[in-house]
């Protein structure tokens, strides 16, 4: 997502600083900085966050490592409410202390440091997908929502109100649906956003919109090395996290076996 204003052009370059610079509204120390001139590979923390009766929560967590020498970046996808052998959740930490929290859980479970920090805010992702023009969505299930009925397979969201009704929890047993949804239209979105011809229909609507969505700690002189070192960093690669199911409770628990798996995992990326 960070690479999605390269297309604008000296004629947007002010347009996109000021952006960014009213999306830089995270103001968390970097645990351990890196020098991006230098093309040093870096982390970054991605929440999407929603507003679930009237209580701001955690509804997607997930850790990159973008490696130019590489040419890939590499991500970790961590569901908020999994357990970890402490007995913890990402989900707890959040409502605890917010993205700062929430960083220095992810560098305490996986060994990892981080280096940048983008939030999402699901609230107002409608707004960012209707200034783009649409996207499509893959739909594993019909469902009706707010009036909208959403047929299995392939789905057009064009307005904002679609993509509120889309992203809606439907009940209890739609957690991990609803989850999906939610990461398949941040995918869909953002990746949307990096095409060239959407940029050249869309582009001022969708600076104006950007800034509502999402929230950083990327200043704009980053912005800009990130834009001129790691351009070809944009493969993507998943590392994904498996869990035990337990039957009694739900409870969906991470072992220990399984971290250390990961942690190894990440490593090697960030090499």
């Amino acid at each position: 997502m960070i690479f999605i204003f390269t297309g604008l052009g000296v004629f947007f370059y002010q347009s996109s600083k000021t952006a960014i610079n009213k999306a830089n509204t995270l103001h968390l120390a970097e645990a351990c900085p890196v020098n991006l001139k230098k093309g040093e590979t870096f982390t970054t923390l991605i929440l999407g966050t929603a507003h679930v009766d009237n209580e701001k929560v955690l509804m997607t967590s997930s850790l990159t490592s973008t490696n130019a020498k590489l040419k890939k970046t590499s991500l970790i996808n961590v569901q908020p409410l999994l357990v970890f052998p402490d007995q913890t959740t990402f989900y707890q930490s959040y409502t605890q202390g917010g993205a700062e929290a929430v960083s220095k859980k992810f560098n305490e479970t996986f060994g990892t440091e981080t280096n940048k920090v983008v939030e999402i805010n699901f609230d107002n992702m409608g707004k960012l997908v209707e200034a783009s023009g649409g996207i499509v969505v893959q739909n594993t299930a019909a469902f009706v929502s707010k009036g909208f009925k959403f047929e299995q397979g392939s789905v057009q969201l064009k307005t904002a109100d679609e993509v509120s009704a889309y992203l809606s929890l439907l009940n209890s047993n739609d957690q991990k649906g609803y989850t999906d949804r939610l990461q398949d239209v941040a995918i869909s979105t953002f990746e949307n956003l990096k095409k060239p011809s959407v940029l050249a229909r869309h582009s001022l609507a969708i600076l104006k919109s950007f800034p509502e969505v999402v929230n950083t700690n990327i200043s704009f002189p980053d912005f800009m090395n990130i834009v001129k070192h790691y351009k070809k960093a944009l493969k993507v690669s998943k590392i994904n996290v498996h869990a035990t199911k337990i039957p009694e409770n739900k409870t969906q628990l991470v072992t220990q076996e399984t971290l250390d798996k990961v942690k190894n995992k990440f490593e090697n990326t960030l090499k």
